[in-house]
């Protein structure tokens, strides 16, 4: 009976993607995933408040001192680092520090 839901082998002998066998990495791999749903919320508000001084000058009438690409452009970098930072990089560090001690729990390493 065939599978249908099993991947595809390309070539003889070879094998399909490995996946980390480490508690740790495990848990680290899902907080940065789920994390990414908060960043795509909050880079948005980083770019904002990075932009306050920036857009006060631009309330004025000349042209000059308006915000321009690159500045723009390094703004949205700097968001994405923050977010990148202090919300994706704690959070998985903490998810894969909760699945690496819930494994260890439930093996009899601890009892």
């Amino acid at each position: 009976m065939v599978n249908p839901y099993e991947a595809p082998r390309i070539g003889v002998g070879a094998e399909t993607t490995k996946r980390p066998n480490n508690p740790f990495l495990i848990g680290f791999r899902n907080g940065t995933l789920w994390s990414m749903i908060v960043l795509v919320l909050v880079v948005p508000a980083f770019y904002m408040e990075f932009a306050i001084p920036f857009t006060q000058r631009a309330t004025s009438s000349l042209p000059a001192d308006r915000m321009s690409w690159a500045t723009s452009a390094w703004l949205w970098f700097a968001a994405c680092g923050t977010g990148l930072t202090f919300i994706t990089l704690p959070w998985a560090i903490a998810a894969g520090f909760v699945k690496w001690a819930s494994k260890r729990r439930e093996s009899d390493a601890t009892r």
